[in-house]
């Protein structure tokens, strides 16, 4: 699976001729189209991140080059993104009857939710399938 960040028209639910522009993350199925969306996550950097960072570098980060460089470098895909990959989505073409409402690997993906019969989170899910990180494009 790939994903990456898109713009794409929202609407509100109370008020469907109100709509707004928002950056979200768009994830693809094999085939290159895309078959579900979230919300895209503030940029963060988090205690566990910076652990493993000091960890893995074997020594104390320079905590105040780190976190901007980190939030820099997130800043920078998000706006990479957005700029590079196809035209701005629509959510409604993501409901019953759009364009991409019956992709076949968003269908199993429900499926499978509706059989665990509780709360499934498709991106928890989603990292178990992978044997590594989701690939961006």
């Amino acid at each position: 699976m790939t994903w990456n960040y898109r713009i794409m028209r929202r609407y509100s639910p109370e008020s469907p001729e109100t709509y707004w522009f928002e950056l979200i993350e768009v994830y693809y199925g094999e085939d290159g189209v895309p078959m579900m969306w979230g919300t895209a996550t503030q940029p963060a950097v988090t205690n566990l991140e910076l652990e493993i960072e000091s960890d893995v570098a074997g020594e104390e980060l320079d905590l105040e080059t780190y976190v901007k460089e980190s939030l820099i470098e997130q800043f920078t895909q998000m706006m990479r993104d957005t700029d590079s990959r196809g035209p701005i989505l629509d959510e409604r073409d993501f409901e019953k009857g759009g364009v991409y409402a019956d992709h076949p690997e968003a269908v199993a993906l429900l499926k499978k939710a509706q059989e665990a019969n509780e709360e499934f989170d498709i991106r928890e899910y989603l990292n178990e399938e992978d044997d590594d990180e989701d690939e961006r494009l």
